[in-house]
């Protein structure tokens, strides 16, 4: 369930994809896009990307939010007359949060991996600044999306309560605090 960053809890432990998950995680057979593993060997070994990775990911999902939340500007004055309409913009603002959460969460996860690898400090801290981010866009995400939905059951994820995950999203900026270096290993999938 994307408008959560959730699972069903058999598939990720707490349900809830974490930052070390996005690290973890394969990209689809076929789509033709780089997984953070993947693209951090490929980097650090100065191969092209010919694939999409992360971060044009990451850009596109950013240049998305950007562009509706821009967009919605001229929108709001006639929904104030129109319920309809007011509804429409309320859950394109509120996609375009959970975009920027996401973009923010691939650019952590990413610079996550490169401290993984390298222990720089600088890209720890990234890690850590994308995170925070992530968090920030998160809880205007929830406070837009449960002011107009109700926590509900979902059939394939169970009870979703979109605010109470903001402390799993605030884990990630704890797990990316603690990370040690060389704790990300590369299943070669």
């Amino acid at each position: 369930y994307p408008e959560a960053c959730l699972s069903h809890r058999r598939s990720k432990g707490q349900g809830f994809y974490t930052v070390q998950h996005f690290m973890e995680g394969s990209s689809m057979p076929g789509a033709n896009v780089l997984c953070i593993r993947d693209w951090r060997k490929r980097l650090m070994e100065r191969k092209p990307m010919k694939e999409t990775t992360p971060l044009e990911i990451a850009n596109a999902l950013d240049g998305a939010a950007s562009e509706t939340l821009a967009s919605l500007d001229s929108l709001r004055e006639a929904a104030n007359q129109d319920l309809e309409l007011q509804k429409n913009v309320n859950d394109c603002e509120a996609f375009a949060w959970l975009g920027r959460y996401y973009a923010s969460k691939i650019r952590g996860s990413c610079a996550l991996a490169l401290f993984d690898a390298n222990s720089d400090k600088f890209d720890h801290d990234a890690s850590l600044h994308h995170l925070e981010d992530a968090l920030s866009h998160w809880k205007k995400y929830a406070t837009i999306r449960d002011a107009h939905y109700v926590p509900a059951m979902y059939n394939r994820v169970g009870f979703v309560d979109v605010t109470a995950l903001t402390g799993k999203v605030a884990a990630d900026i704890d797990i990316a605090r603690s990370w040690e270096p060389g704790s990300l290993k590369d299943d070669g999938k």
